[in-house]
């Protein structure tokens, strides 16, 4: 359990800081949700409007809602099409920050007598998983909180009465998420260290490779590294 709740929190650590480091990026990705999730709130107080008038023989009302609802899609589109190049400007610096932090610790370390032979997997293939990690988590949480938000406005315009049945099923299902993200993070987090043990485990074996047949310890190492490739 502690494990879990340090995880989390180095996680959501980690992305508290890449966000407060670009404020007019965050800003301009903001902006632009609420735009693209304008036909989410519009929908269906645009159709039920729509319905009723042309129901009652009120043609030009109709159209004016259809028009309204029209307009929230093109709007939402033009959003949504500015939208992710903000969610670059916070994504892609992230990544390169995260390349310096690797390579000015691979050096630190090697510089004290402790080579990284870790720091090659990490450079060419773990800083790409974290990016693409927060990249899709920085999607994921955002399309939710606006779209549910803009869903929740356009169910408060129409039926303000179904919200107290909405609402709590929604607060436990994020309640339920936040216990089981943990372990979530833990598990990936295991998966990580098991790559960079891995890639040591390899250098170590490539450099040493002459010594290890010439003492005939082909066996012992390859179930030495066969454990750690399992245990990854």
């Amino acid at each position: 359990m502690k494990g879990r709740r340090e995880a989390a929190r180095v996680l959501w650590r980690t992305v508290g800081e890449a966000v407060r480091a670009r404020p007019r990026a965050v800003g301009r990705a903001c902006a632009w949700s609420v735009v693209e999730v304008a036909p989410t709130a519009v929908f269906g107080r645009a159709v039920g409007e729509a319905t009723d008038a042309f129901r009652t023989g009120r043609t030009r009302e109709a159209a004016v809602w259809l028009a309204v609802l029209a307009a929230s899609a093109f709007a939402g589109a033009f959003g949504s099409r500015r939208l992710y190049p903000a969610l670059a400007a916070i994504v892609e610096p992230f990544r390169d920050d995260l390349v310096r932090r690797v390579a000015a610790g691979a050096l630190h370390r090697s510089l004290r007598g402790r080579p990284d032979g870790g720091a090659v997997a990490r450079l060419t293939h773990q800083v790409e998983i974290v990016r693409d990690t927060f990249g899709g988590l920085l999607v994921v949480a955002r399309g939710f909180v606006f779209s549910v938000g803009a869903a929740l406005l356009g169910l408060l315009t129409m039926m303000p009465e179904v919200a107290v049945l909405v609402v709590p099923p929604l607060v436990a299902g994020l309640l339920l998420f936040g216990a089981v993200f943990g372990a979530a993070a833990v598990r990936q987090r295991a998966l990580v260290v098991g790559e960079e043990d891995i890639a040591e485990r390899t250098t170590a074996l490539a450099e040493g490779l002459r010594d290890v047949a010439a003492c005939g310890g082909e066996d012992r190492l390859a179930a030495e590294l066969g454990a750690a490739v399992e245990a990854q």
